[in-house]
């Protein structure tokens, strides 16, 4: 079992955005005053419960939101961030390698689906024995910790888990858009993550939706608090680390495919996000492989 923290390598920052390394399960609780001033990504899901105070969160391609109560489970390489006034909250990051641990495959995919975020609301019933269970994680997790990992019952945490992820998988989805400007950026969001390996330009964007360079930038970094430019290429960059580790390409190939012009701007790019060169990036993550599958 990896170390119990959150502290995985974070790779460096392409303007604001960035790539958020996470261990394969951990569990705080903190509070702030501040927004969430960059858009992130984790390699691991992230379940966030509220415990008071409202958040604004944009997960993907939309905005929704977040009361205190509610539960939100964003799958992992999901581009996010939030918004809004002092709040405090519950975070905890899992991987599919952590539950993979005590579940079988089907019942992982029933519990944690990969493709759409979740927002639940617990009715008044539920909430107190669901904060119950958080409340329990939290403390399993503390005791784990002071422990060192020696001799533990990782199954009693990993219960209370399961619990938590079924309640929220049967359960009415809350996840939408909230406002006008919402759908607008939605769509605009959404053009680049269907169009991005043929985006070569901010003005191919503008384009398309009938407006300038210079007011698409402006609304981007307003609504969603990330340069339009930081956002479309941490999206060729999510892409690109799925296509190093699972297809044998070459990186000209991959830089191609990913909507690079050349292999030289998608290093540089790459090492910006991720902290490494792809070739790096694509040995550590074989190696990986290999000693997951030697357990």
């Amino acid at each position: 079992m990896s170390t119990l923290d959150i502290s995985g390598r974070e790779g460096g920052t392409v303007d604001d955005s960035k790539y958020s390394g996470t261990r394969d399960f951990t569990i705080l609780k903190d509070t702030f005053k501040t927004p969430m001033t960059a858009m992130h990504y984790h390699n691991s899901f992230e379940l966030y419960y509220l415990v008071n105070g409202e958040r604004e969160y944009f997960i993907e391609d939309r905005f929704v939101k977040v009361h205190a109560g509610d539960y939100v489970l964003i799958p992992p390489n999901m581009l996010h961030r939030t918004d809004g006034k002092g709040a405090t909250r519950v975070l905890c990051f899992f991987t599919e390698t952590f539950l993979a641990r005590f579940f079988s495959k089907d019942m992982i995919g029933m519990l944690a689906d990969r493709t759409t975020p979740k927002v639940f609301r617990p009715n008044a019933g539920e909430a107190e024995r669901l904060e119950g269970v958080v409340s329990t994680l939290l403390q399993e997790f503390q005791n784990l910790k002071s422990e060192e990992e020696s001799g533990v019952d990782w199954y009693h945490l990993a219960f209370h888990l399961f619990d938590l992820l079924f309640h929220l998988s049967t359960g009415a989805n809350h996840y939408m858009q909230q406002r006008y400007i919402d759908q607008r950026m939605s769509r605009i969001v959404q053009y680049i993550n269907e169009n991005y390996n043929h985006i070569d330009s901010i003005e191919d964007i503008a384009d398309h939706f009938y407006i300038s360079k210079y007011y698409l930038c402006r609304l981007f970094a307003k609504e969603l608090g990330v340069s339009l430019i930081s956002y479309l290429n941490v999206v060729k960059i999510r892409t690109a680390c799925a296509l190093i580790v699972e297809d044998a390409l070459s990186m000209t190939e991959i830089a191609l495919k990913c909507g690079f012009n050349s292999s030289s701007y998608f290093c540089k790019v790459f090492r910006a996000e991720m902290g490494v060169s792809p070739s790096v990036y694509r040995a550590e993550q074989l190696a990986q492989k290999r000693d997951t599958e030697a357990e």
